[in-house]
């Protein structure tokens, strides 16, 4: 997992662009809830577990993947 936020980041320095870390957060979709999320690194700041749901592009994600969540918003 580590090699894919380096190249993140090292695209992110290359294009001057900065990651918003108040934003950005970690989340682990799956069906098993034994399995649990890596440690995550923007640059030297550890992403926070955000919680049960992850809103990407007005698309409300849940960890179980029941979409139970986007259908009683909409």
């Amino acid at each position: 997992m580590q090699q894919a936020t380096d190249k993140i980041n090292a695209c992110a320095e290359d294009w001057c662009v900065a990651i918003n870390k108040d934003k950005s957060f970690r989340t682990l979709f799956t069906l098993f809830s034994s399995q649990r999320a890596g440690k995550v690194m923007t640059g030297s700041t550890p992403l926070v577990d955000e919680g049960d749901e992850a809103t990407y592009l007005g698309v409300t994600f849940d960890k179980k993947q029941t979409w139970k969540p986007q259908i009683n918003r909409v």
